[in-house]
């Protein structure tokens, strides 16, 4: 009876302990809406969706902080009809 119930215990451990290690690894991601001034903003007349994004991504990239670098920041969509900017 005893051997059937350490293995349990055992299993259940050895599971916990490679969840929660799962879990630690993770990244954490968190999303932010950029206004750019029009000002400041890539000439929406000569701007494909693609320069666009790749503006907004250069900009995104060496406007950071260095500990917010990581996990590395995507562009989720930029926005330039009813307001400049970006969701990041």
């Amino acid at each position: 009876m005893a051997k059937p119930f350490l293995l349990l215990a055992l299993s259940i451990v050895v599971f916990a302990l490679l969840f929660s290690e799962a879990y630690s690894e993770q990244e954490t991601r968190s999303t932010y809406i950029v206004h750019v001034s029009p000002a400041h903003a890539p000439p929406q007349s000569s701007s494909s969706p693609a320069l666009l994004r790749r503006a907004y991504s250069c900009a995104l990239g060496s406007m950071l902080p260095e500990r917010l670098r990581r996990p590395r920041p995507r562009l989720l969509y930029g926005y330039s009809l009813a307001a400049s900017g970006f969701a990041a």
